[in-house]
């Protein structure tokens, strides 16, 4: 445990597999996000604002979603 941090606690049982997939699953959305941030602020000449960025995180979730699971954000 790092001094400062809260402790990272794992449940028993988690198949390793799944673990890896969200961890990959959330990289892949922080990379779509940082994309659909750059494109908002060419266009609009600022950084999204809360409103924005929630419908932003979303686009990033639907883009980057396997075609067999469900949206986040319908």
């Amino acid at each position: 445990m790092t001094p400062g941090r809260r402790p990272v606690m794992e449940i028993a049982g988690i198949d390793q597999r799944l673990i890896g997939w969200q961890s990959t699953r959330r990289q892949q959305i922080e990379y779509a996000m940082s994309v659909l941030s750059a494109r908002y602020e060419e266009k609009h000449g600022h950084a999204p604002g809360e409103r924005a960025a929630h419908a932003l995180v979303c686009q990033a979730a639907d883009r980057t979603h396997p075609p067999s699971a469900p949206t986040c954000c319908r």
